[in-house]
């Protein structure tokens, strides 16, 4: 019996994002929480935040990384913009 990866890549808990993102795990907590919270006052202009695979657990939700890093590349960011160089 082989495991294969499946489509996506394994589902991660904000623990594992946070250290996938070298991040700690509030940021990303605060980034979705952020981010859900401009969408619904503006659906037009904010990108919803990837939705977890299982919605309905109590702990440990979990989200697809090929959802969650093109969201977390692209999400607004809050404080000074970068420098362009």
């Amino acid at each position: 019996m082989s495991t294969s990866v499946p489509k996506g890549g394994w589902p991660e808990t904000r623990a594992e994002l946070a250290r996938r993102h070298g991040v700690s795990e509030s940021t990303v907590k605060r980034a979705l929480d952020t981010a859900a919270a401009r969408h619904s006052e503006e659906p037009d202009r904010n990108e919803p935040p990837p939705q977890p695979v299982n919605p309905g657990a109590v702990r440990n939700l979990r989200w697809l990384p090929s959802e969650f890093d093109p969201w977390w590349r692209n999400r607004r960011r809050r404080g000074r913009p970068p420098k362009e160089s």
